[in-house]
């Protein structure tokens, strides 16, 4: 009896470690939602369904398994579905409410999903990590491809996608997102590596992220990079070696990539798009005026000032839920801020949001862990200036998710050493 409870034991051992690895293949990469506007294969909702039943048998061990739920995360979840239907109440008056109200719960039910996925065992966090790395290597090869093939990416959905702009984004369609991804996979996977390729390895993220030519993702990754180096994730005795290895790929990029190639030639020829051209322009002079305050960034400033006008006219009590989806059908784009976005649906306590949520996912972390759950929060507080959709985007969701795992599962690893000790 006990070697056939062994074998099963085992067994969904060796599923759940599947479970994850695919889990991040499908959603980390984005390529549930590419794939649906690519060939027109079956909505994400219809994978996070395929995953939820494929999970059913983990929830034969959920007695023993509870325990490693993170307590906190899901006391998050619980008071964000209660705001969600008080607010669905104050703003019944938006076609687009209940909409956005589905959206919640399709969040909710995700992260909730992939904490049971990821749940209890260390070497599921593990090979998930590892996944990862290899969709983060994955990812950069794709920009690559997309910067020499503009139209690699095109989606048969209005056959547009971010690639026919000529900025790279692989299989996230949007440039910044795609960046973005390559931060988080940093943060998520530095702990793998040995020290001595560490320094390599960020150097290698950081020619990524340069070609998707987004403002965003760069800064993010600065402030990701300052931590690990003074956590001394990244040795310091490397980062001359680091430092120097920048330079010269930032000397070869700008005599090569901005003076040397005939960039009109490139542009006619199809290689590279006009709105790559001006964002390479623009990194010759990254602080002018013209660099700042382009088309893209002046309708930013606009809905920026327009969402903080509209947030001091009902700053305690909000506009509730989807008020934003209302604003995009008149201005056509949304805040581009996550604290904005909260603060114009919930009033002052949008603001409190997403900081709680990062404490709730990171507040048990372990001493292990607490150097990456710091660089976590780095990324999503910086982030959450630049995008409203990380409580919309599976990857981020997916972050959520399993630095929560994790942090519980070191925390009930470091408790029970304590316990042998003493």
């Amino acid at each position: 009896m006990n070697i056939k409870l062994l074998k099963t034991s085992n067994f969904l051992l060796y599923y759940q470690c599947a479970l994850a690895v695919g889990a991040v293949l499908i959603f980390f990469t984005n390529l549930d939602t590419y794939l649906e506007t690519a060939v027109a294969a079956p909505s994400p909702k219809l994978w996070i369904i395929v995953f939820a039943v494929a999970s059913i048998p983990l929830f034969s061990t959920f007695i023993s398994r509870k325990k490693y739920f993170s307590v906190s995360l899901l006391a998050w979840l619980t008071g964000y579905l209660v705001i969600s239907v008080i607010y669905l109440g104050l703003s019944s008056q938006y076609e687009s409410s209940f909409d956005e109200f589905k959206s919640r719960i399709l969040t909710i039910f995700f992260i909730l999903l992939m904490s049971l996925i990821f749940s209890q065992y260390s070497v599921v966090q593990t090979w998930a990590r590892r996944s990862i790395l290899a969709v983060t290597f994955i990812n950069i090869i794709t920009y690559f491809y997309g910067l020499m093939n503009p139209s690699a990416f095109v989606t048969i959905i209005e056959h547009q996608s971010a690639e026919l702009t000529g900025r790279p984004s692989g299989f996230y369609v949007d440039a910044n997102r795609a960046g973005c991804a390559l931060v988080s996979g940093l943060i998520l996977t530095i702990g793998l590596l040995p020290k001595r390729y560490r320094v390599p390895f960020v150097v290698i993220i950081f020619i990524g992220i340069f070609i998707t030519f987004s403002r965003s993702a760069p800064i993010t990754f600065l402030i990701v990079l300052i931590l690990l180096i003074s956590k001394k994730e990244i040795p310091r005795k490397y980062v001359f070696l680091g430092i120097t290895l920048l330079g010269i790929i930032l000397i070869v990029i700008n005599l090569l990539g901005l003076n040397l190639l005939d960039t009109h030639n490139l542009e006619y020829s199809g290689l590279l798009k006009d709105t790559t051209i001006h964002r390479i322009n623009q990194f010759e002079s990254p602080l002018s005026r013209d660099a700042i305050f382009d088309a893209s960034g002046q309708t930013r400033l606009f809905i920026v000032e327009l969402s903080w006008q509209k947030f001091l006219e009902s700053p305690f009590f909000g506009w509730g839920v989807g008020y934003t989806l209302e604003l995009e059908k008149i201005y056509n784009i949304r805040p581009h801020n996550m604290y904005l976005l909260f603060m114009l649906e919930h009033g002052f306590i949008g603001a409190l949001l997403l900081p709680i949520l990062v404490i709730a996912v990171t507040q048990n972390a372990s001493k292990k862990n607490k150097n990456i759950n710091l660089a976590f929060t780095a990324l999503i507080l910086t982030w959450a200036v630049f995008s409203h959709n990380i409580l919309e985007q599976r990857e981020f969701l997916l972050m959520f998710s399993l630095m929560a795992a994790m942090n519980v599962t070191s925390q009930l690893e470091q408790n029970y050493q304590k316990m042998q000790k003493s």
